[in-house]
This record gives structure tokens, sequence and C-alpha cells, in this order.
């Protein structure tokens, strides 16, 4: 294969110092830090990053990935079991690969089985929500394995059960829970059942920070509340999962995902499962960002979408653009939703590099000052 790197040889190199002279010529004495992003107060970004800036050359983030591929996630709402079982089918034919079953109760045998009737889930992972009341969760557990104990590849199965809000580190259920999970890791070893709600702490761009402290904190809790009551780090963290609304502010959504890979990879450190993978990273459109306006949501889907991707998320649910009205999504727009990950994956090949944002000097530069100050503030939660 020929190379390219003559290309560059036509080009001298620019030293930091030359390029702000340069910059500051050009805007007439206004100064430099005027035109710094203030995302919240104590927290502000230059737009000037410079390969000077870093000792070392830029790495992709650490992980065991070999390449930046995710599943394609869909909510499938359980009011009916024929109604869901046909979305469930629509979705699965076109290119869903992590549907998430909305239960409005817990499912007998029976209504699973009808459900999951033709699926074949070794190709997929499943996903299990709407779950309100903590005590439905043992049931919807033992009924879920009850289905799938005699599968001939039960082991490799994937998937997780979510409970809604932070119901995971409440004493009492906590100790019911440690038992699911140190039977689980041996029933059903590709499952979670445990998720930091990161969805709760969402509060857009200008609580940022306050976020992902949020995320930190509920993640530590899980792993302080279980590790108390006798569980190994090893076994708490394999049944992890992070699950994060993103916004519409691109970058800031890159650096955000990718800081709290950096940030959680140091939990790992300080639990001593550092040799371990980093758990899921689960995205999902954050409510808030939504319009009433189905043909913006259709249109700013698809950067909200690239900013998860490009900064490596595990799974990906893309809201339909009518979902702000509150009621079952049309086909079509379903069908939008999917679409805007086909052509992340089939036209873009966004699932084909490792860590796109590694070496932008920009993003990297975001990452690292949001990551610093997070994990200031994270600090200064636990000694709280």
């Amino acid at each position: 294969m020929p190379s390219h790197d003559s290309y560059f040889d036509a080009f001298a190199p620019v030293s930091k110092a030359e390029w702000l002279e340069k910059i500051q010529k050009e805007l007439k004495g206004q100064p430099l830090e005027s035109f710094d992003w203030l995302i919240q107060p104590g927290l502000a970004v230059s737009p000037f990053a410079h390969r000077e800036d870093w000792s070392a050359e830029l790495q992709p983030l650490p992980g065991e990935r070999s390449n930046n591929d995710w599943e394609i996630g869909e909510d499938i709402p359980v009011d009916t079991i024929p109604d869901a079982h046909r979305r469930l089918m629509e979705a699965l034919e076109n290119g869903v690969q992590a549907p998430r079953f909305i239960l409005k109760r817990p499912l007998k045998l029976s209504e699973w089985q009808h459900l999951l009737e033709g699926v074949e889930l070794g190709f997929i992972s499943t996903h299990i929500a709407g779950i309100q009341k903590v005590e439905e969760f043992p049931a919807i557990w033992e009924t879920f394995f009850e289905m799938v104990h005699s599968h001939p590849e039960r082991l490799s199965l994937r998937g997780s059960i979510y409970i809604h809000g932070i119901a995971y580190a409440e004493e009492g259920f906590a100790r019911v829970m440690a038992q699911l999970l140190e039977r689980g890791i041996y029933a059903l070893p590709g499952f979670r059942l445990l998720t930091v709600n990161g969805h709760l702490d969402y509060r857009g761009e200008e609580g940022v920070v306050e976020e992902l402290t949020g995320i930190l904190v509920r993640g530590t809790r899980l792993l302080e509340r279980y590790t108390d009551l006798g569980l190994a780090p090893e076994t708490v963290h394999h049944h992890i999962q992070l699950s994060v609304s993103v916004g519409t502010s691109y970058f800031l959504q890159i650096a955000k995902i990718r800081a709290l890979k950096i940030l959680w990879a140091h939990i790992m450190e300080a639990y001593g499962v550092s040799h371990l993978s980093l758990p899921p990273i689960d995205v999902r459109f954050a409510p808030e960002s939504q319009l009433e306006d189905p043909h913006q949501n259709m249109i700013r889907a698809t950067t909200q979408a690239m900013s998860a991707v490009i900064a490596g998320v595990d799974r990906l649910t893309v809201l339909p653009s009518d979902a702000f009205e509150g009621k079952m999504s049309s086909s079509f727009a379903r069908r939008i939703a999917r679409n805007v990950q086909h052509l992340l994956k089939m036209e873009s090949y966004l699932d084909r590099v490792i860590d796109p944002a590694a070496g932008s000097y920009y993003i990297e530069q975001l990452t690292d000052v949001l990551g610093s100050k997070v994990w200031e503030s994270f600090q200064g939660k636990l000694k709280s």
C-alpha cells in the first residue's frame, strides 16, 4: 500500500505559540479567553487545543474492544402480549439487536413463552424494564429464568433486568438481591441485574458535572452495599451496567461518555477489579432533548446518535421522533429511529474504528477538563 506521509511535507509544523500569535493578530486585541466555552461556572474549555498540550502520544481509551460496534436497541411496551409480540417481530426483522420490554406487571411463564415465540435469544440481548415495585423483581427473575433454563445456549445468553429508581441499595431489598446476584452469576452469567440509572441525574448541558458525579455516587453505593453484605467485588461488578442519557450538545455528550469510562476505571482500580472489562454503557435519548416537532427530532437524532456512538457505547436506543406525544410511536417513526443507526454502521462505518474520537485535541481536552472536574466533585461527595 503506498504511503501518503509525503503529503504532510508541504506543510511546515506550527507550534502552539506561533498558532496563538496568528490567532491573536486576527482578533485585533480581543482576548483569547473570550472564546472559551463556559459550560457551567468553574468549567470552561478553550477552543484552541494543540498537540503540545499533551506530553505523550494520544491513544484510544483503555479497554478490550476490538472494534466500536454497538447494539441497536428499541423499547417494546408490553400492554398486551399479542401486540407486544407483533411489535417485537417487526423490530427484530428490521435490525434491532437489543429489545427492552417495558412491563406493566410481572408476566406468567406462558406469557413469556408467547411473547418470545419464534425469537432466537442467542442472536440478541434481552432487556426487561418497567419494574416499579422492588418486591416484583424476584418473581420476574425466577419466571424468566424458568423459561430459559433449558435453552441450549443459556450460559451465553445476554441481557439485563432493570428496576426504576435507586431501590438496589435499600437494605431490605439488598439482602434479597444479594442472593440473586450470587445465583445469577452461575445461572445466567450474561445477564446484568444492577443498573446504575444515570437518567435520574440528567440536567442538560449546564448540569453535566452533577450528572456524572451522581452516576459515580450511585455506582459506588451499589458496590459498597453489596460488598458489605459479603459479596466479592468481582461478583457485584459483573452485574453492573451504566445507563446514561444523551442530549443535543454534540461534543459535550462525546466527552461525557468518554470521561465516564475513564472515571469508572478509577473506581474499578480502587475496588481491585481493574482486570475486568468496563461495564456495558446503555445510552438513550434524554426526553428533555425532544421538541414538539417530529421533523426536527428526526433530524437531530443523527447527531445525538453520533455523539453516543463516537464515544463508544455498547447499546443505543434512538427515541422515535414522535415519542414526545406520550403515546405509542408510529411504525414509520420507529423505522427511522432504527435506520439512523443502520446508516452509522453500514455507510459511515463508525462501528469499525476503536474510539473514533481519540487524538482529536479538542475532544481530548474536553474529556480531560470534564473528567477532572467530576472527579473533584465526586471526592467531595464521598467526604461529605
